[in-house]
C-alpha cells in the first residue's frame, strides 16, 4: 500500500535527495546541477508553506468574524415594532424579522447559503440547523436566539 504525502512532504524529500546527491557527487557539473534542482525544490516548498500559512491566517479571520457577528446579544438589539406587530399578528418569528428588514426570501437565502426553499421551510416551523441559524442571523443582522419561535 503507497502511502499518500502532500506537496510539502514531497518537496522537502525532493529538496533533500537532491542535496544529498550534490553532496555525494565529486563532478562539478553535476553538482551545479543537483544544486540547481534543490534551489527549484525549495522555492516549491517555500511557496506551498507560504500559502498554508495564508490559508491558517484567513481561516483565525473568519473564526474571528464569526464571533464578532454571533456576538449580538437579545439584550442590545432593538427588535422593530413592525416585527413585534407581525408576530402579534401571528406571523413566524423569522419570517417577522427578515419582513422588518424589506429583505426578500431570495436575498437572505442568498446571503445565507442555503436555498430559498429551504428558508421558506425553516420561516414556517421546520428546524434549522445551528450552523443554518447563524447565518440567517448574520444574514438578517438579528441574534440567533430571537429568530427561533419559543
Amino acid at each position: 500500500m503507497a502511502l499518500m504525502m502532500d506537496g510539502e512532504e514531497v518537496y522537502r524529500a525532493r529538496l533533500a535527495e537532491c542535496l544529498a546527491a550534490a553532496e555525494a557527487t565529486t563532478l562539478p557539473q553535476v553538482k551545479e546541477r543537483h544544486l540547481t534542482a534543490a534551489a527549484s525544490w525549495q522555492t516549491l516548498l517555500d511557496t506551498v508553506m507560504e500559502r498554508k500559512a495564508n490559508v491558517a491566517a484567513l481561516q483565525r479571520s473568519r473564526m474571528r468574524h464569526q464571533a464578532e457577528d454571533t456576538a449580538l446579544s437579545e439584550t442590545e438589539y432593538e427588535i422593530p415594532d413592525t416585527a413585534v406587530d407581525a408576530i402579534e399578528d401571528g406571523t413566524p418569528v423569522m419570517k417577522a424579522f427578515r419582513q422588518s428588514t424589506g429583505r426578500s426570501q431570495h436575498d437572505v437565502a442568498v446571503e445565507a447559503g442555503i436555498t430559498e426553499d429551504r428558508l421558506a421551510a425553516i420561516e414556517q416551523g421546520s428546524t434549522a440547523h445551528t450552523d443554518e441559524l447563524a447565518r440567517i442571523s448574520n444574514a438578517l443582522g438579528v441574534p440567533a436566539d430571537l429568530l427561533v419561535d419559543e
